[in-house]
């Protein structure tokens, strides 16, 4: 079973919270099978220069040529703060998620989830506990019996 990240604020407060059920519902699944793709890189190809058709992905979404070509356009059309937008079709009608990257585990997080090093422990502790001292502890997989300290010595 692989999974992928989706960007929960994106979908329950950004631009996709007012779209169509059908539109979100494409746009996850639009993802999942960018997921599912040999290369995993946002590319919804068989194969390098083999794009999937609209009318495959038509019928592997099970969706229909209307919801599906409304939901692309909107997508196209969907431009984040930084001028980038949410898809981009190729010449060879190959269609592109961009910023692939953002919606997957970035490798901090996969760091993280790494045994740490004692002393790699307490330097992140101590630049976590600053903001939240709950945050570090989960973060950092520390038992709530755990005590953190602060580099000013308060103890949590």
């Amino acid at each position: 079973m692989e999974w992928f990240k989706t960007w929960s604020n994106g979908i329950l407060r950004g631009s996709l919270c007012t779209a169509e059920d059908s539109t979100q519902l494409i746009w996850i699944k639009l993802l999942a099978t960018a997921n599912e793709t040999h290369f995993r890189n946002g590319r919804l190809e068989f194969r390098k220069g083999k794009p999937m058709t609209p009318k495959f992905l038509i019928s592997y979404l099970n969706t229909t040529p209307e919801k599906f070509n409304r939901a692309l356009k909107s997508f196209e059309n969907d431009i984040d703060p930084q001028g980038i937008h949410r898809i981009i079709i190729e010449p060879d009608g190959t269609i592109v998620i961009n910023k692939w990257d953002f919606y997957q585990a970035d490798k901090r997080q996969k760091e993280i989830k790494e045994p740490m090093t004692p002393n790699q422990k307490q330097g992140m502790t101590r630049s976590l506990v600053n903001q939240d001292p709950d945050t570090a502890r989960d973060t950092l997989n520390h038992d709530w019996g755990d005590n953190i300290q602060t580099k000013d010595g308060k103890i949590y």
